[in-house]
């Protein structure tokens, strides 16, 4: 029996190089065929140890995603979280706001490469004062594996971590003297990439709802101003990367049935985070006219309509609502009875007549005129007078009259016609312009 295992030492010895003792220590576990985490390295026994010094070490290396977990099968467009716990197993301890200096290393494979190949890919300080005797700290530095050139997928790779090291190469002993300078070094934290591909972000998704006019109106006068109001919901898991822009259209007789863009607005990135409802509007004071063509319209409102954000679904982004425009009431001024007093051609004559608002809305002032024509005319209509009306309300009439008269033209005996006409300046809106004159005769002795 202890001639076999004689032989089976001198085959292991035949097998297996020997080590050779750089800066970084003796290997406690190499973890061959097996990805995971680094641990401390041990010192080299033929190192001569200086009792009373610092002994810092790394304790252990490890990987993490972004999202904190502790993995080592990475696709490669992922950060690697490349975390180190270190620790000051010595006696002694540096002052507190001296820095000593961490590194980061990946090397090929499951070892890590010679000092001449390997590559840092990252380093942080720690201050004196995390580092008393026996005390830990961790730091942590990122690796943006699709930056690093050479990587592909399929490839294992390791991240090696050392303390008190200043140089990538011959480092010697460092920045500062310790019980044991060759164990500031951790064993292999090994990692493979793989070819998961990358989801894709969560999108946004804009719908509009809740369409209507402005201060609660169902329905408009023709040549009414009105406004909209919409409510813009983000339901997809996704926050908005950009503002947005949302149009407002109506189509109805007025616009021959196609659409018509009325006004757009805007909404900011952080008003249409995920689940976020925002109300925009566009006041009546922003110069949008209904026409006056009367019936059914319908208005839309469509969320992001210049396509800004690629979204989840492109086709709920508009919502539509209907509703009526009303002719506009009208007044309608009509002159009920017309006559003239006492006319003598060498005296002033009086026009006079009433004229009674016909319609379904408020007349404002507006003006009338008194025309003649006959023998001291050349049987022409030339102006007389005129005379104003205030204001009447639907239903209501007024008597007007020549309060000082007219002489007839030319002092002319005979028959006259008297044409008297309300609204002769068209200020007033009617429902009818074509019954305002009214014509009478009279005799002028």
């Amino acid at each position: 029996m202890k001639e076999r295992k004689v032989l089976l030492l001198v085959m292991l010895w035949m097998i297996v190089p020997k080590l050779s003792f750089a800066d970084c220590g003796n290997i406690i576990a190499i973890q061959i065929g097996k990805p995971g985490p680094g641990y401390e390295s041990t010192p080299n026994p033929e190192e001569q140890e200086s009792p009373g010094l610092p002994d810092f070490i790394v304790e252990k290396v490890w990987l993490e995603n972004t999202l904190g977990e502790e993995i080592y099968d990475y696709p490669i467009w992922q950060e690697v979280k490349m975390k180190a716990r270190v620790k000051n197993i010595g006696e002694g301890g540096i002052q507190d706001n001296d820095d000593i200096e961490l590194r980061f290393y990946l090397s090929n494979g499951y070892k890590e490469d010679s000092h001449s190949e390997w590559i840092r890919v990252g380093k942080d300080n720690t201050k004196g004062r995390s580092l008393d005797p026996e005390e830990t700290h961790t730091e942590t530095e990122g690796l943006k594996l699709w930056k690093q050139d050479g990587l592909q997928i399929g490839d294992t790779k390791n991240i090696v971590a050392c303390i008190d090291r200043t140089r990538d190469q011959n480092n010697g002993i460092g920045q500062y003297a310790e019980e044991h300078e060759s164990n500031n070094c951790s064993t292999e934290a090994v990692f493979t990439v793989n070819n998961v591909p990358k989801p894709e972000p969560p999108k946004a998704n804009f719908i509009t709802q809740n369409l209507k006019l402005t201060h609660n109106r169902t329905w408009l006068y023709g040549g009414d101003l009105y406004g909209l109001e919409v409510d813009i919901k983000n339901n997809g898991p996704g926050n908005s990367p950009t503002g947005i822009r949302t149009s407002y259209d109506i189509k109805g007789p007025g616009t021959g049935n196609n659409w018509q863009r009325v006004a757009d607005d805007g909404s900011d990135k952080n008003e249409l985070t995920s689940g976020k409802i925002q109300h925009e509007y566009i006041t009546d004071g922003y110069g949008a006219r209904i026409p006056d063509a009367s019936g059914r319209y319908t208005a839309r409102s469509c969320a992001d309509y210049q396509n800004a954000v690629t979204e989840e679904s492109e086709s709920d982004n508009c919502t539509e609502y209907q509703f009526d425009v009303r002719s506009r009431p009208k007044a309608n001024l009509v002159i009920t009875w017309i006559g003239a007093d006492n006319v003598k051609r060498k005296k002033r004559g009086h026009g006079k007549f009433w004229v009674c608002n016909h319609g379904d809305s408020r007349a404002n002032g507006f003006r009338s005129h008194y025309s003649i024509k006959g023998p001291g005319t050349g049987y022409s209509w030339v102006y007389w007078d005129d005379d104003g009306t205030d204001s009447l309300n639907p239903d209501q009439c007024s008597y007007e009259y020549m309060k000082k008269g007219r002489k007839i033209p030319n002092k002319k005996k005979g028959w006259y016609e008297m044409r008297v006409c309300v609204d002769v300046y068209g200020q007033v809106s009617e429902s009818n312009e074509g019954d305002n004159c009214q014509i009478t005769s009279f005799y002028a002795r």
